[in-house]
Formats: structure tokens, sequence, C-alpha cells
């Protein structure tokens, strides 16, 4: 059977390059996406600092010691802290 469409050598070499920086810009998408959701986090935990910063600063005591404890008394679980800072920002604003 004869092909409808015949492609060159030089044709097919194109094809198969442009599969291949396809895949490739692929590749750098996903990596560019990562990042992205790296950065945002470093921001979202910079904003975190500055709010913590600035409560801290509001204190008019000399000495400011910080005690982070739940409601039955207990210390809060540090992985629970951004929650907790969250929280609190969203009821001030």
């Amino acid at each position: 059977m004869t092909p409808i469409v015949h492609i060159t050598d030089k044709e097919a070499a194109l094809m198969r390059e442009n599969e291949r920086l396809t895949d490739k810009v692929k590749r750098q998408s996903a990596t560019i996406h990562v990042q992205a959701v790296a950065i945002q986090a470093l921001q979202d935990d910079a904003e975190r600092y500055r709010w913590l910063r600035k409560m801290h600063d509001i204190c008019d005591d000399e000495i400011t010691l910080w005690h982070v404890r739940g409601d039955d008394g207990q210390p809060v679980n540090v992985g629970r802290l951004d929650t907790a800072i969250d929280n609190a920002r969203k009821e001030q604003s």
C-alpha cells in the first residue's frame, strides 16, 4: 500500500525534534510549578513571621515571653502553630 502522504527524512527528524522539545517543555513546566508552590509557601511563612513580629512590637513589656498553649492549657504542637496564626490573622482582618 502506498502512503497517502510521504514524509521525508528531514520532516521525520523535525517531528522527532518537536516531540523531544515538547516533552522537555512539559518537564520544565512541572518543575516551575513545583518551585512556584515552594515560593508561595515561603511567602506565607514570611507573612506569618511579620505578623508575629508586629504583635511582639505592640507589647509594652520590655521582655515578652511567648507561650503557645491550647485551650486546655497544654503546649500547642508546633505543627498547629501556623494554623493558629492564620486563624488569628483572619479574625483581625
